[in-house]
């Protein structure tokens, strides 16, 4: 009788050794899994931190090309007679609507 008890008493150390072991190997895989989200989610936080630094950098660009481009303009309308040749005859006691007129006849005329 003592040996059937014995007998017992090992197969159930072996379920639990067994259990114990599937539940270990459980929370590994959980582990696994949970480092492999976070890898991922840093990942994609890191690409979206890089796509906003190429679009900060591109705005930055677009903005000195188009301050590049007006100080060009102010530098071409600054320059003595520059475009004002059409309107020399113009004088501060016309009215606008003769200064519009003369502007719709440059324009149309193909000078500008």
């Amino acid at each position: 009788m003592a040996r059937k008890k014995s007998l017992w008493s090992e197969l159930q150390r072996e379920r639990e050794r067994r259990a114990r072991a599937a539940r270990a190997q459980e929370r590994a895989n959980q582990q696994l899994v949970r480092q492999m989200v976070q890898d991922a989610e840093r990942a994609e936080r890191r690409a979206e931190r890089a796509d906003a630094a190429e679009r900060r950098r591109q705005e930055q660009l677009a903005q000195e090309a188009g301050a590049a481009a007006a100080k060009e303009m102010k530098a071409q309308l600054d320059a003595p007679g520059a475009g004002t040749e059409d309107f020399a005859d113009l004088g501060p006691s016309d009215s606008a609507a003769a200064a519009v007129r003369r502007v719709e006849t440059v324009c149309s005329s193909g000078a500008v």
